[in-house]
């Protein structure tokens, strides 16, 4: 039950980061969304590497 649930996790980590790079496109696009994208960013970042560090080590 421990791999499906990593694999599940692992599953949304991608995700994740499409979705801030998409966002900084936005922000790059229109300087209107940059105040949206900058919240988000920092958002992004504090869950990836504690998610990131936590998978990895289990996945590999």
């Amino acid at each position: 039950p421990s791999i499906p649930s990593y694999s599940a996790r692992a599953n949304t980590l991608p995700p994740l980061k499409v979705e801030a790079k998409k966002t900084n496109y936005t922000s790059s696009l229109l300087p209107n969304n940059q105040p949206l994208p900058l919240r988000k960013a920092p958002l992004v970042p504090s869950i990836k590497p504690s998610s990131l560090l936590k998978i990895k080590p289990q996945i590999q």
